[in-house]
């Protein structure tokens, strides 16, 4: 952090304007930064403490995801974004404009959504939170000139960004710092994502390895430029789960009551998601420097584990009479933008002596035809989306 933090210093030393910066080691907890707690204009950073309290809101039940939202010509006037440039009239879901505000920093979402929410609360929501350097003053920002003053901007700080980043992603996976910002965990992933879906990436993520994920909010004002994010390092997940979750998957299904009765056994495997290891130790060497190359190293990975379940179910009385779907939640494409959920197809393979081999069940509209199909095999109502394919692929000798 020493070594980081003095190269930080020497680069901002030899620029001839004020720097600052705010930087933690999320997993040692070091933490350093330059004039961090010295306010400056915000610019559209700001977007990410007004996107939290809108998050807030719709958990307090005030605003709704899904609600429709007319854009309005009164908010067009603006320097940024792409919807001052459409008809107005139009509507968007709340979710999407939220996604407009941070993606592709759209200023007629911004003055929108700070409307809806109040500017009033997005203030308290940032005091209430610990943020208390930082000042919200508009929804749409006024056209000033390099020489305005702070107190005609909105203004923050390096710390507070820092603060409330940390407390967005602790909030993802802790319901208890979720609770803090008012929020859920559910809501602060939607966060999370939105930031991480980011299309202006000429500052943090142009200083990075190509592929880096980064969730941050960009900002250009006539003072400064800013940008403010969470940095993954996908070279270090110490999760690995593979090994683990097939012997728990063998435990499991070692259960002698299972050799004489039906039963439904679902296993998740996780490893190829979002941050890719090496396995070198596992014997499965790198197939090239590139982040599809580590992707495709976690799932070779993954594979054998997999294979090892089946070697296991095959071995047991009741293998033969066991219907085996691999399937997946999301696409999981490492070079689209984004999230680890991208949204390509996935696969869908039923396999098992009592299945019908080499049907083609094409591209299926729906993942609850996967549902639908298990409804009917185990005798239970029907679902209210999807269509079974059961008749597809069962033979002779499948029984219900």
């Amino acid at each position: 952090m020493n070594e980081l933090a003095g190269r930080l210093n020497a680069l901002c030393d030899a620029l001839p304007f004020q720097t600052s910066w705010y930087l933690k080691d999320l997993a040692s907890g070091q933490r350093a930064d330059r004039l961090g707690d010295v306010p400056v204009p915000s610019a559209s950073t700001r977007k990410i403490s007004i996107l939290v309290a809108a998050l807030k809101a719709v958990n307090d039940g005030k605003l709704a995801l899904d609600q429709k939202v007319t854009i309005e010509a009164r908010y067009q006037d603006n320097d940024s974004g792409t919807f001052q440039h459409m008809t107005p009239g139009f509507w968007v879901t709340f979710r999407d404009a939220l996604v407009q505000m941070i993606i592709v920093s759209d200023n007629t979402c911004t003055g929108t959504v700070v409307d809806l929410v109040g500017l009033g609360n997005v203030q308290s929501f940032c005091e209430s939170v610990g943020m208390t350097r930082t000042v919200h003053r508009f929804g749409i920002p006024p056209r000033l000139g390099p020489d305005h003053t702070l107190e005609q901007v909105t203004a923050t700080t390096p710390n507070d960004q820092g603060m409330l980043l940390e407390m967005i992603l602790r909030g993802a996976s802790d319901k208890a710092a979720a609770a803090a910002l008012g929020s859920t965990t559910e809501l602060c992933r939607l966060g999370l994502d939105i930031l991480s879906w980011q299309k202006l990436k000429a500052r943090l993520p142009s200083q990075l390895p190509l592929g880096t994920k980064v969730a941050h909010k960009t900002g250009t004002g006539s003072r400064g430029y800013m940008d403010a994010g969470i940095v993954f390092k996908n070279e270090t997940d110490p999760n690995v789960t593979s090994p683990q979750h097939e012997a728990i998957a063998e435990r499991l299904l070692s259960d002698p009551a299972l050799d004489t009765k039906r039963f439904f056994a679902w296993f998740h495997f996780l490893d190829p998601h979002d941050q890719y290891v090496a396995h070198d130790a596992d014997g499965i060497p790198p197939y090239g420097p590139k982040l599809r190359d580590r992707y495709d190293v976690e799932v070779t990975f993954t594979d054998r584990y997999l294979g090892k379940l089946l070697d296991f179910i095959d071995s047991k009385a009741w293998g033969k009479r066991t219907a085996i779907i691999v399937t997946a939640d999301h696409g999981n494409d490492p070079t689209t933008p984004g999230t680890d959920h991208s949204r390509e197809y996935v696969p869908l393979i039923v396999a098992g002596a009592r299945v019908r081999a080499g049907v083609d069940l094409g591209t299926r509209p729906t993942f609850a035809d996967l549902g639908q199909t298990l409804a009917e095999v185990f005798g239970v109502n029907p679902l209210a989306h999807g269509t079974s394919f059961l008749d597809e692929i069962r033979n002779a000798d499948f029984r219900l």
